[in-house]
């Protein structure tokens, strides 16, 4: 009997159930998943070049790059130069506002949720817990490869 797998599940499904909340309040706005993203990444004003968005938020290179070629021919993106190869993704002014517009009332909330509900245990105990998950599943793959 595998009894300690019923945290994990009721963990993933409270997770999957903020998920849901995120994603019904984007298909409010009706915008793409991967704008939605791109526009909330990016509105808290800390640099990130597309591989690192792809890699932290699960979006095909491909559908990023498409949604960021189009906010650049927007006015709302700019791709800045850091030294390498890549490139961060940064919001214009419009960029920002439009950022603003549509995400406002969600940050907003975010903000006094988190206020009353995520403290830096909290935090620290679910970052341990994706490294943990990274290695054990991660090596559990390559096993059986």
């Amino acid at each position: 009997m595998r009894g300690n797998r019923e945290k994990l599940i009721r963990l993933m499904r409270t997770l999957n159930r903020i998920n849901g909340q995120y994603d019904r309040f984007r298909r409010t706005l009706e915008v793409k998943e991967s704008l939605f993203v791109l526009l909330y990444v990016c509105a808290d004003g800390v640099p990130r070049s597309q591989k690192e968005i792809c890699d932290e938020w699960h979006i095909p290179r491909s559908t990023l790059n498409t949604t960021v070629m189009q906010q650049v021919d927007a006015g709302n993106v700019m791709l800045v130069p850091r030294g390498d190869k890549q490139k961060d993704v940064c919001l214009t002014e419009q960029g920002e506002e439009l950022a603003e517009l549509t995400l406002g009332t969600l940050l907003d909330t975010e903000d006094q949720i988190a206020l009353r509900c995520v403290g830096d245990d909290l935090v620290a105990g679910l970052e341990a817990l994706a490294d943990e998950m990274e290695g054990a599943i991660g090596g559990a793959r390559r096993k059986k490869a």
